[in-house]
């Protein structure tokens, strides 16, 4: 009996040192990557961008991200006045915190340092209300607020079902109505939502470049391209990209041009 507490024990003690042993080193990083990010933020505040930058992109290559970190990387470029990658990090910033202010800000000022006659068409005003409207919640967003409203659909239901008294059926059945097209509008939206930002494959032009009509440099020039421009990739042939500039115009690049946002 005593030999089997002993050896119970033993067991314990040395699953608890393998848990610490493969915890450290992940604690560890943790600390240098918290670290890190302080002495690139005290860089950022004190104006020495290129410092700043050389610390954010190290907490980059060690596989951190935050808005925080590409937002002020970003702003950083743009500082020292390198505008397509201050477009890439604020853009990057922009899609993990969509509604943060300071980067729709920034954004906005670095794409207008862009040198460049392609402006974006205007939606029309309904497809733009819908794009608001799917942008409140990311695609993950969606489904959680899809299943607490199921939740409640599923209650109203089973009290409507067993628990109400006669007169106050009615007021159960149009809760129960309203729930349901709340969820069928909430299905439609997280739907749209996860297939816009499945489709939406963006890239930073880094280099000035030409738009050709076909994926060969032989191919006739559409247009000239600046550093900063921003494109919708369409599809991919080999090392070409094809592209869409916000102007809906289409063409060919070559794909080492073009970095993913």
């Amino acid at each position: 009996m005593l030999n089997q507490l002993i050896n119970k024990r033993s067991k314990k003690e040395k699953i608890s040192w393998a848990f610490i042993f493969f915890l450290f080193p992940v604690f560890i990083l943790a600390q240098d990557i918290t670290k890190n990010f302080e002495e690139a933020n005290v860089a950022y505040r004190n104006e020495d961008y290129s410092a700043a930058i050389n610390l954010y992109e190290g907490l980059l290559t060690q596989g951190y991200t935050s808005s925080e970190l590409h937002y002020n990387l970003g702003t950083s470029y743009l500082k020292i006045d390198s505008i397509a990658l201050a477009n890439l990090y604020l853009e990057r910033a922009l899609k993990l915190a969509p509604f943060d202010e300071r980067i729709q800000s920034n954004l906005s000022l670095a794409r207008s340092r862009v040198e460049t006659d392609i402006y974006e068409v205007p939606q029309f005003v309904l497809k733009r209300i819908w794009d608001m409207w799917t942008n409140i919640l990311s695609p993950n967003g969606w489904v959680v607020l899809q299943i607490l409203l199921s939740i409640a659909l599923l209650g109203f239901v089973y009290y409507w079902q067993f628990r109400t008294v006669k007169g106050r059926r009615n007021g159960i059945v149009i809760m129960i109505f309203g729930l349901l097209i709340v969820l069928i509008i909430s299905l439609v939206s997280g739907a749209y939502a996860a297939h816009i930002q499945k489709a939406m494959d963006t890239g930073i032009v880094m280099s000035d470049e030409v738009l050709l009509s076909g994926p060969d440099p032989r191919s006739p020039m559409v247009q000239k391209l600046s550093s900063g421009v921003k494109v919708i990739v369409l599809d991919e042939i080999d090392n070409w990209l094809h592209v869409e500039l916000l102007n809906k115009e289409t063409g060919w690049i070559q794909e080492d041009i073009v970095i993913r946002i």
